[in-house]
């Protein structure tokens, strides 16, 4: 769960900071191992404590003492300080937001692009209601940018208008056009609610857009963001968490409580360290620490999970020729590792899930227990000199066969 939102939630009912708030992620991943939240040297304080409650241990989150600010954005003000949001791209956790600053006595702050009369705005439409707001910033429309991409407005992600699905640029024919199609021909169930990670998963969303009928079962499908957008075609990049005719958007913090229910049927996030034993790092990569985001509440619910990513990274160049991929150049680092630096996803809780691992050279599965089990391998690939050389560990491999090829066809 992402920071801001973790501490939105604490703040929002109670800003004293004894408030708690308790999960039951896993005890085995870089949160849950007993490091009391602390990811840096200079962190002393625990906020993270193991309690148990009946059966079960559970994670306690302890609130910090007071949100001084809330910097926010909508599309509408009126005189009366009410926030609507009919043209962004997303809720976010604005509300949750303004409210833990508001409660805990700090100032909240609302970039828009209008000021309308007080009594002009349906109070359907009020997302932030006046009375937690103390200040509207009216932004001229060159400063207040729709998302990172790009400052035009886009009504098909804002839910005005739909865009034709022909207006879906194709991805081009490379290592993450590979990766995101094999890994759509594993969504193996109607109107299946999937979730798509930033990054190299956010090319499975076009994919299945340009070539779902290769898939019958990605065809009547709900891709989701943990941002907040369900249905329609999730966009990547600067855009990521949006989506192109979305068929419903909610608050981030309501989309985490879906997921945390058990609501993901497929997860399909990313992998930037993989160890033997099927344990995934996308969060710490010192001097970098980006973070584990929603990855850690998605991939323990999730009923399904696949972590895609390419072979190696870095410079990794590729190339097909007669329906066989070619390795032009590796990657400077290596991702399959004897041990990952700091476990993000732990395999040891994936208590009977379908794990996968998707490469554009080599496909893995988790064997429980046992660790990784190389299972498909891409025509053209020289198994031992471009997979098993590579790798850290040796991975079981009991049968492999080749990756379905229609994923190396334009």
């Amino acid at each position: 769960m992402s920071l801001n939102l973790l501490t939105a939630l604490l703040l929002t009912v109670n800003p004293s900071p004894v408030t708690r708030q308790c999960t039951p992620a896993p005890m085995h991943d870089c949160i849950g191992q007993r490091q009391g939240g602390k990811l840096t040297s200079p962190d002393q304080a625990d906020i993270v404590h193991l309690v148990q409650m009946g059966k079960k241990q559970l994670l306690w989150y302890e609130a910090p003492p007071k949100v001084h600010a809330a910097l926010l954005r909508g599309t509408t003000a009126d005189l009366d300080g009410n926030i609507s949001f009919e043209k962004e791209a997303l809720y976010l956790d604005s509300l949750n937001m303004a409210m833990a600053a508001h409660n805990s006595g700090g100032v909240v702050i609302v970039q828009v692009e209008r000021i309308v009369d007080r009594g002009t705005m349906n109070t359907r439409n009020a997302h932030i209601p006046g009375a937690i707001v103390d200040k509207i910033v009216l932004a001229p429309a060159e400063k207040h940018w729709m998302h990172l991409g790009s400052q035009h407005y886009d009504g098909s992600l804002s839910g005005e208008v739909r865009a034709p699905i022909s207006s879906i640029v194709a991805l081009p024919m490379n290592e993450r056009k590979i990766i995101a199609h094999r890994t759509m021909l594993m969504i193996d169930r109607p109107h299946a609610i999937v979730n798509l990670g930033i990054g190299m998963p956010e090319g499975v969303a076009t994919i299945c857009t340009t070539h779902g009928h290769h898939n019958p079962s990605a065809l009547p499908i709900n891709l989701s963001t943990e941002a907040g957008s369900i249905g329609g075609v999730p966009t990547g990049g600067l855009r990521f968490g949006a989506s192109h005719n979305a068929a419903a958007h909610m608050p981030c913090a309501s989309m985490i409580d879906f997921y945390n229910g058990g609501g993901v049927d497929v997860a399909c996030l990313g992998m930037a360290e993989v160890d033997e034993e099927g344990n995934v790092n996308v969060s710490y990569f010192p001097p970098r620490t980006p973070g584990c985001g929603g990855f850690i509440d998605i991939s323990q619910t999730a009923k399904k999970v696949i972590f895609v990513g390419s072979f190696t990274s870095g410079g990794l160049k590729v190339h097909l020729e007669g329906g066989k991929l070619q390795i032009d150049q590796e990657g400077r680092s290596r991702k399959f590792t004897k041990k990952v630096q700091q476990k993000t996803f732990a395999a040891s809780s994936s208590n009977g899930r379908p794990i996968m691992y998707v490469t554009e050279r080599a496909v893995f599965k988790l064997v429980e227990g046992k660790g990784l089990e190389l299972v498909e391998v891409a025509p053209g690939v020289d198994i031992q000199k471009d997979v098993l050389d590579l790798m850290g560990f040796r991975p079981l491999m009991p049968q492999v066969k080749d990756m379905d090829r229609r994923c190396f066809s334009k």
